[in-house]
């Protein structure tokens, strides 16, 4: 079927899919989608959107809207990962409609992963007998921020702040915490700090496992050295 000439003289469909590339599993983000050209730019009309998911273990995965209409070309859609650690693919459907009718499809993949995450979390309490708003609180991995978020918190209340880290996470010993503006006059964490740090271990269940087993063998050779070192010397009989 050839194309008519309305569709021929437009510019191809350029489409942009901004969001989390590396998410935790049952972790909800939102994506946006940007969409220029085609006959709804050059003619006047609309973009229309289908957004699906692809890849093995991906069935209760979660798009929401899955699809939707825009003058403007952007288009936004929340993205809920499965429950199991898994690769997909992110499919998003663009048609650009001219208000004489004239369209033009594209498609554009975006590459997901989803993991096991490290959850950093921590309680921040209002010690003040005022409701606060606009409270900073920074989290960090080994020195580097990863997110930076406003809380609100009602007088004298509380709220558990949760960061899933996923990105860049290697094996070995790393550095978390949670931090709250030093200055603030109120807000401290349950502990009473304005920090919040833990040490965590990536990956060395393995090496935790044998690193008990070796201290468990000398232990016990140990003790039986101790045993035989310790046991009465036997008696010669007289002849």
């Amino acid at each position: 079927m050839l194309a008519s000439p309305m569709v021929d003289a437009t510019a191809p469909i350029h489409i942009k899919v901004e969001g989390k590339s590396t998410v935790a599993i049952d972790e909800t983000n939102t994506y946006f989608v940007t969409a220029v050209g085609g006959p709804a730019e050059e003619f006047g009309g609309n973009y229309s959107f289908i957004v699906t998911v692809e890849g093995q273990n991906v069935a209760d995965a979660i798009i929401s809207p899955a699809n939707g209409k825009s003058s403007s070309g952007v288009f936004q859609f929340n993205f809920t990962a499965p429950s199991a650690a898994t690769e997909m693919t992110i499919v998003v459907n663009v048609t650009s409609t001219s208000n004489a009718g004239a369209k033009m499809v594209a498609t554009m993949p975006y590459y997901v992963k989803s993991v096991v995450p490290i959850v950093i979390t921590a309680k921040v309490v209002n010690q003040g007998s005022v409701a606060l708003s606009g409270v900073p609180v920074y989290f960090y991995a080994d020195g580097k921020l990863l997110e930076e978020r406003e809380i609100d918190l009602t007088a004298s209340g509380s709220k558990v702040v949760i960061y899933n880290w996923t990105e860049s996470v290697g094996k070995g010993q790393h550095e978390v915490s949670v931090q709250l503006d030093p200055n603030g006059q109120f807000v401290r964490f349950e502990s009473g700090g304005t920090i919040f740090s833990q040490t965590v271990w990536v990956g060395m269940g393995d090496y935790g496992s044998m690193n008990a087993i070796l201290i468990g063998g000398i232990m016990i050779f140990l003790l039986v050295a101790y045993f035989v070192y310790k046991r009465p010397a036997s008696k010669r009989r007289k002849k």
